[in-house]
């Protein structure tokens, strides 16, 4: 029941996303991230997660959306960076694989385990729920 309420969390924050996704300039759908643009790093991808490695998982789901948080900030200084919807869709992307990644990594979790993953875990879905409702107009 713990992973299934940690996979619940981990899926609301990533559809955070979709609140963005009317805001990528038009006419860039479709295309391959650059990576030449600001703030493109291309640091963190859905890991290779094996069984019981959530502390791994964690580091790489918290950079992941640090990149995203980043984009939100590139979005809102500059709407019209043509940019924007390759380097969202890239993110976007990943999202089925960091659910994924989730159920995997806590496979075997103890109590006091599942605890501190899902303190992080709401940590990071309260990083992405603000980057995202930053951008939305009032």
């Amino acid at each position: 029941m713990k992973v299934v309420k940690t996979l619940i969390a981990l899926a609301l924050s990533l559809s955070m996303m979709a609140v963005v996704v009317g805001c990528a300039p038009a006419g860039n759908q479709g295309t391959t991230p650059s990576n030449t643009s600001p703030g493109n790093t291309n640091k963190s991808t859905p890991s290779q997660t094996t069984t019981g490695d959530w502390r791994k998982f964690l580091n790489d789901y918290d950079a992941w959306a640090t990149e995203y948080v980043k984009l939100m900030e590139r979005y809102k200084a500059n709407p019209n960076d043509a940019n924007l919807a390759a380097d969202y869709n890239k993110l976007a992307g990943e999202i089925t694989k960091w659910a994924e990644g989730a159920a995997t990594a806590t496979q075997g979790i103890t109590e006091a385990d599942q605890a501190e993953f899902d303190r992080r875990i709401q940590e990071i879905t309260n990083k992405l729920t603000t980057a995202s409702t930053s951008v939305v107009p009032q």
